[in-house]
């Protein structure tokens, strides 16, 4: 883990040393963030960027993000990719923010995507009461249509009663 340690520290000192300004910066991007591992390592060291793509993501100002944290690092040592979402935040210790990406076509994305969402909302241990159960947001980012027939660039879902002579919530909070 020291090792570890000590080589992200020189990474990092070696970039610092060749800082351009984003107007010099030319070339290919090597790393892009539409890359899992890259785009979770870039905002969990970088609250600013975080708090930047929560609040354009959410459509809130940036003023009311106070805080924002990881609640699932990662070290880039790390093999292989499990079964865990990319980003879960948690946002003014008060509502969960799970952030996926989704760069391929995946046949199970909603059952996936709500089990990662469910997982989330299950912040609470045994015995403890519910009123400690945080709204939880699920942010999908994605470069394909996810539903063919209802093309769109940015969809809100909510769960909702289907008897639509009510047009009532079932929640707000999930």
């Amino acid at each position: 883990m020291k090792e570890e340690r000590q080589k992200e520290n020189a990474v990092q000192n070696e970039a610092n040393e060749r800082r351009i300004s984003l107007s010099e910066a030319t070339g290919k991007i090597e790393f892009p963030l539409t890359d899992d591992l890259v785009f979770h390592y870039t905002m969990q060291r970088s609250k600013n960027a975080l708090k930047g793509l929560i609040s354009a993501l959410k459509g809130i100002p940036i003023e009311y993000i106070t805080d924002v944290v990881v609640e699932n690092p990662i070290t880039l040592s790390a093999n292989g990719k499990e079964t865990i979402m990319d980003l879960k935040v948690t946002l003014n210790t008060s509502e969960i923010i799970n952030i996926e990406l989704q760069m391929y076509n995946d046949t199970f994305w909603i059952s996936r995507s709500l089990l990662y969402a469910c997982r989330a909302y299950d912040c609470i241990d045994e015995g403890e009461s519910y009123s400690l159960l945080k709204k939880t947001t699920h942010i999908c980012i994605t470069d394909q249509e996810m539903f063919r027939e209802y093309p769109e660039f940015y969809a809100h879902y909510l769960l909702t009663n289907t008897n639509k002579s009510y047009g009532n919530y079932y929640t707000t909070d999930f």
